[in-house]
């Protein structure tokens, strides 16, 4: 109930070209990290919107630009776990895998605060309090 699930979540796709129009639109969205997703909705990568912002050469795709450590753990793992993990692997983002491996969403340091203070933590980009609380499509 703590992630936000694949249906809202911001991805792009692995073979996306990402040109000057492309890293506007990411940078209006708000967000900080974009789970770069392959044929089949397999995460390959994320893309940080930090990486884009001393580009050079605009003729890349978002998989050629993108980190490709991506954590992931299973959606039936205990919160306090995940934020142990958090501190342990010193990331900020988790990719939420169902038992067959497929992704089912994300979960964000964020959300775990969020879920300890019993609060929701809203800044300028926010354009919803919960994400969690738009209709999965």
């Amino acid at each position: 109930s703590v992630m936000t699930y694949k249906e809202v979540v911001s991805t792009i796709k692995a073979s996306e070209i990402i040109d000057e129009e492309k890293i506007k639109e990411l940078k209006e969205s708000g967000h900080s990290r974009f789970p770069v997703r392959a044929a089949g909705n397999e995460i390959v990568g994320v893309l940080y919107a930090k990486d884009l912002m001393c580009l050079d050469s605009f003729v890349k795709t978002a998989k050629e630009l993108a980190r490709k450590k991506v954590v992931k753990i299973q959606q039936n793992t205990k919160l306090d776990d995940v934020l142990n993990a958090f501190i342990k692997k010193r990331q900020h983002m988790f990719i939420v895998t169902n038992k067959a491996g497929g992704f089912v969403g994300i979960i964000t340091l964020e959300d775990i605060i969020e879920e300890i203070l019993h609060a929701e933590i809203v800044d300028e980009y926010d354009k919803h309090v919960d994400m969690r609380k738009i209709p999965k499509s």
